[in-house]
């Protein structure tokens, strides 16, 4: 991790020692001379974030460092010299942030000469502690809900007032007066859960709402915040940017940062698939998840993709973001991956998709206009296979489905309109010796081709 502050470049290490390492960039620039001023290792536990002090005018620059069991201040001092200040916690800190004397209350804390105050956010246990930069001493700390685990911490100064924002886990974003965490009890002035701040009317955009009706979140955990002020005429709004782990960008606009404050509107900035890795049971896994099926659209500009994240995404080539999207399940309600996916006929009004469980589900895609697509399951057929589905066509005329496998058998479905069950499993092909890798229909639907 790099900051730079007051002609100086520093560096937090993820390496095994964790070094702090300060240059100088004029002498850095300079081809003789590494710019290196001086450097001290860190313990060996895990450094999360690293930020500068922006109120502190007596060091030439301090910052301090959060982790595992972390908690360090740091200064340097005109020599460009590393002096440390290391803080007794059994915390794990992920975030930190500073909020300086102009934010809060003038009155001085524990001796204080106006360094600013540090707010740090642990991951563990859901605690917003506020730190004095003079005393490296805690001087007050809140929690979040029971269970709740804090992701990142925010500061920032609007209107001359100080806020904090902090976010969680389970997609929950909170504002705080900078002023009221410094006392013993703080309550936050707005919460906002992710889930909700998109409304239907799709002034938010496109593509979180699924076929129930209610916001598709994804378990959208708060990964970083930013705050601004926008004009409307004679208003002004407060609009907090929050970006989520499942690669959503959504900002949400209050007309003040007032106790119980409700949201004004919201938008869905950008979205996109996840890492998130949902393995053959359903469960998550490592290492990151992969994008494997990819399908045009027969007659528009749209295509749709999924992948090990366990989301069906529709896209549109000319709107160039997500139309609609579903959270992927199996019969039993497990989350799953998925391997595979294709349009049905020339309306194209259904997605199969092959699952890593080895199932195949259909998806019924309503066109709503300029408010994009509406997906639901529409058919969950009998399971066949206990292997992933690696490949699936429609014939040409949307009567018939093959779904090829991992175990180098080609499965067909016959589909029934208006009957139940809509999906019937007629024939099985056999003869591969490995893994099915790609499959299509001739004109007829008579035969097909397919490759291992």
């Amino acid at each position: 991790m790099f900051l730079i502050q007051k002609n100086s470049d520093v560096l937090a290490g993820k390496d095994d020692d964790h070094k702090m390492i300060v240059w100088n960039l004029e002498k850095a620039r300079q081809a003789d001379d590494d710019g290196v001023v001086d450097q001290r290792k860190c313990d060996r536990t895990m450094i999360f974030d690293v930020v500068c002090n922006p109120y502190d005018t007596l060091a030439a620059c301090s910052m301090v460092t959060v982790g595992k069991r972390h908690l360090w201040f740091w200064d340097v001092d005109s020599s460009g010299k590393l002096q440390r200040k290391k803080c007794a916690t059994e915390e794990t800190w992920f975030s930190v942030d500073f909020i300086g004397k102009g934010s809060v209350d003038q009155s001085p804390h524990n001796g204080d000469t106006g360094k600013g105050y540090a707010v740090t956010g642990a991951v563990t246990t859901g605690v917003v502690m506020v730190w004095s930069a003079d005393s490296h001493k805690p001087l007050s700390k809140v929690g979040l809900e029971v269970g709740h685990k804090l992701i990142t911490v925010k500061s920032c100064m609007i209107a001359d007032r100080g806020f904090v924002m902090t976010g969680d886990d389970q997609g929950h974003v909170q504002v705080w007066s900078a002023d009221s965490l410094t006392e013993k009890a703080s309550e936050s002035l707005v919460k906002l859960d992710v889930s909700q701040v998109i409304t239907e009317d799709g002034s938010a955009g496109f593509g979180l709402w699924g076929g129930d009706g209610r916001p598709q979140d994804y378990g959208a955990a708060v990964r970083s915040l930013a705050m601004r002020q926008t004009e409307h005429g004679d208003h002004k709004n407060f609009c907090i940017l929050i970006a989520t782990g499942s690669n959503q960008v959504i900002e949400a606009c209050f007309e003040n940062f007032e106790k119980g404050s409700t949201c004004l509107s919201s938008q869905l900035i950008t979205q996109g698939h996840s890492s998130k890795n949902y393995d053959s049971e359903g469960k998550k896994a490592n290492p990151a998840g992969e994008l494997w099926g990819l399908a045009t659209h027969p007659s528009k500009a749209v295509f749709a993709t999924a992948g090990d994240d366990a989301v069906l995404r529709l896209w549109g080539l000319d709107q160039k973001c997500v139309l609609g999207s579903l959270a992927i399940t199996t019969k039993s309600g497990d989350r799953m991956g998925a391997r595979a996916c294709a349009f049905r006929g020339e309306t194209a009004s259904e997605v199969a998709l092959g699952l890593r469980s080895g199932e195949v589900l259909v998806v019924a895609s309503e066109h709503k206009g300029e408010n994009g697509y509406l997906l639901s399951v529409k058919a969950k057929p009998d399971k066949i296979r206990s292997r992933e589905i690696t490949v699936i066509r429609y014939s040409r005329d949307g009567s018939l489905l093959a779904a090829g496998s991992k175990e180098n058998k080609i499965d067909i479905y016959r589909v029934c309109e208006n009957a139940a069950p809509e999906y019937v499993h007629v024939a099985t092909c056999e003869g591969h010796s490995g893994a099915v890798a790609h499959l299509d229909w001739d004109e007829t639907g008579m035969w097909i081709q397919s490759v291992d």
